[in-house]
């Protein structure tokens, strides 16, 4: 089981050399970078590659891998709606569009794009994959399409009456013509995905690539949170539990043999950090997971220093130092074992 965590957002470029040097003192074997494309592209046609070049340049050259995990979607591929972004510079002006009153209860009556969402140009997203897939080639080693894509800011009349009808749209719309793209380029690329928040969802969008008969995911890539529960105890539970991720996987026979990978998880609601240490000793007990990704990125250093950019580590980043080194020397004798 690798150990990977999340990058830096964008804002904090000159961060990010100091950042990927202390990860992978850690002994981090990769790193999911969200490269934003309303960022990336900001018009039709028009790259700016600045930003996911440092951030690569900075991942590759401690000797980690990169998995490029493109999210949002800019106005130009949405019918001129800015409605499908969950992140904006911090000096933009844009306010993040919502479909959902105060209350947090979807409302159609906001726009006319919250009572019928634009559907997402697959030319246009394959394109833009086929131009990734062009400009970094093999210093990519993963590649995936979307984040949570069962969040109410995509297709939020989809999720607000059939969340199986959300996932089957972001499966066609945003998994499909990526994977396409990308591999009209680079036609071994190892992609991972959909990045689910919920094993319903991801059950459904795995059934829409079994339907399509054109593998979209190399890696099943999901999100595990303890969900307002209690960490790790409640976040465990949703990978065997009744109705939970591996028993989705098994009884729709989607999985067909694929690795697993835990796309983004991490302590959260102000739970003491030092418990992930307990959940990724579970985690390896269980050997199912190839992937564990770290989103939990301030609980690693000393207080104030990640804000500062010096990332000095604490008692916990030593900690799980410790951890990444036993497993790697374990796994190195039952190589030589065998």
């Amino acid at each position: 089981m690798r150990i990977h965590h999340c990058f830096l957002d964008p804002d904090a470029r000159p961060h990010f050399a100091k950042y990927a040097e202390r990860l992978a003192d850690m002994g981090t074997s990769g790193i999911r970078l969200s490269v934003y494309w309303p960022e990336v592209e900001p018009e039709s046609g028009r790259f700016a590659w600045d930003v996911p070049d440092d951030a690569i340049d900075a991942i590759t050259s401690q000797g980690m891998s990169v998995y490029l995990n493109l999210v949002d979607i800019p106005a130009h591929a949405a019918g001129g709606w800015e409605g499908y972004r969950t992140w904006f510079p911090r000096t933009a002006k844009n306010v993040w569009p919502r479909c959902w009153d105060p209350s947090g209860n979807y409302d159609p009556s906001i726009s006319a794009e919250c009572a019928a969402p634009p559907h997402i140009d697959g030319d246009a997203l394959r394109r833009t994959a086929a131009e990734l897939a062009k400009h970094y080639g093999s210093r990519v080693r993963y590649w995936g399409m979307g984040n949570e894509p069962d969040l109410p800011v995509f297709f939020p009349p989809a999720i607000s009456a059939d969340w199986g009808a959300s996932a089957r749209r972001a499966a066609f719309e945003q998994s499909k013509p990526f994977a396409e793209g990308i591999r009209s380029v680079i036609p071994d690329a190892t992609l991972m995905g959909p990045e689910t928040s919920t094993a319903g969802s991801l059950n459904a969008m795995l059934r829409a690539e079994r339907e399509a008969n054109a593998p979209w995911y190399d890696i099943i890539s999901f999100h595990l949170y303890a969900q307002g529960g209690h960490f790790p105890e409640d976040a465990l539970a949703r990978i065997d539990g009744a109705g939970e991720y591996l028993a989705y996987l098994r009884d729709g026979d989607v999985r067909a043999g694929r690795p697993l990978a835990i796309g983004e998880t991490g302590v959260e609601h102000g739970e003491d950090p030092v418990l992930v240490l307990k959940f990724l000793r579970e985690l390896r007990a269980r050997d199912v997971f190839d992937i564990v990704t770290l989103l939990m990125p301030r609980a690693f250093f000393r207080e104030g220093t990640f804000e500062a950019g010096t990332f000095e580590p604490n008692q916990l980043f030593r900690d799980v130092e410790r951890l990444i080194t036993r497993a790697a020397s374990s796994a190195r004798r039952r190589a030589a074992v065998a």
